[in-house]
């Protein structure tokens, strides 16, 4: 059993690419659409 699982389940090494590339990819939309809130707060004043 233990080789099957193993074999059926995903490198761990990508998975922690991904999850880095995912996160990265939240913050920089988080931090994207914080600066075109305060922009557009701005241009309202």
């Amino acid at each position: 059993m233990p080789r099957i699982l193993a074999d059926v389940a995903p490198d761990p090494a990508p998975i922690g690419v991904l999850g880095a590339l995912f996160c990265a990819a939240v913050v920089t939309v988080a931090a994207v659409a914080v600066v075109v809130l305060v922009l557009v707060k701005r241009s309202r004043r």
